[in-house]
């Protein structure tokens, strides 16, 4: 932390599961590097000091709203709850930070409709786009002593959230994932049409150690291991290509507590391996050239 040169950076500690025994610190640098210590309560975190009362759902939580606040009124942002598979819209009004759940309906023609779970009569919108589109010209009506509402300016843009909500509607076919051999799913894979693939998930045992890789007596190194599930795929010629997906614990006491790593482009890292999948059936060409589309077996 004394080594940061930016203003704002800041570290966790004591929320690794390994760190059990440590006070919780959130460590942020400025001038100095300043501490301020977490407390967990029955309802949630809190920064323990006179000039914090507020007490948020989840550490998650907590740090988004030290990133918004003191920020200029009508300066707003969505998080994705997944308590409530909604968002939360977080708006800076009167030196306050004001929040909105918005809810996520069904209509009778299965299309989804954003609104206010809070103002049932305000309309309702078919994407978050529209929704904060339509409170940026009219006001969100709040109480008399907050006064109207006006959304000016996005902290966070709004496609985050919205991605976050889809990958939420995920509901992939159970029989793309089975068990068993390597060579065994690969010849099932071999009979299917270009572009078909099966996810072959592994049970909870440590990861191999790959060639070249250096050995390590680190605990936490070793921890950190993995396990490793396969992506088996037909590409557009008719052979059978195998991708790693690598299944690791965080070893944080809040989300996300997993991580899915695409082994041959670790750039791609997911919080659950139904998000990893999705997103490599609409990322054309993502796997390698001879991969047009992954398609459901």
């Amino acid at each position: 932390m004394k080594q940061a040169t930016d203003s704002g950076v800041y570290m966790l500690r004591g929320f690794c599961n390994s760190q059990a025994g440590q006070d919780k610190t959130l460590c942020v640098k400025y001038s100095m590097v300043y501490k301020f210590r977490i407390r967990v309560l029955q309802e949630g975190y809190q920064i323990w000091n006179e000039h914090n009362s507020t007490v948020h759902s989840s550490m998650e939580a907590l740090l988004f709203y030290h990133h918004l606040f003191p920020i200029r009124d009508g300066t707003y942002t969505l998080r994705f709850d997944p308590d409530s598979g909604g968002a939360v819209l977080c708006v800076t009004h009167r030196c306050q930070i004001l929040k909105f759940r918005v809810v996520a309906s069904m209509t009778a023609d299965n299309r989804r409709e954003f609104g206010f779970h809070h103002l049932p009569t305000v309309p309702k919108f078919g994407s978050l786009e529209e929704f904060i589109v339509h409170h940026h010209k009219n006001p969100i009506r709040g109480s008399s002593a907050d006064g109207d509402i006006i959304l000016k300016m996005p902290f966070q843009l709004v496609p985050r959230c919205q991605q976050e909500l889809d990958f939420q509607q995920i509901s992939l076919d159970a029989a793309i994932f089975t068990t068993g051999s390597v060579a065994a799913v690969s010849n099932k894979v071999a009979r299917m049409r270009s572009g078909n693939f099966l996810v072959l998930r592994r049970s909870q045992q440590p990861l191999l150690q790959q060639p070249g890789e250096s050995e390590s007596t680190d605990s936490s190194a070793a921890a950190g291991a993995g396990v490793e599930h396969s992506l088996v795929v037909r590409d557009d010629h008719g052979s059978v290509k195998t991708f790693r997906i690598v299944e690791r614990d965080t070893d944080l006491s809040f989300r996300p507590q997993k991580t899915f790593t695409l082994a041959e482009r670790p750039e791609l890292v997911t919080d659950r391996i139904e998000k990893m999948v999705h997103f490599l059936c609409i990322a054309s060409k993502f796997l390698s050239p001879e991969i047009t589309l992954l398609v459901k077996p």
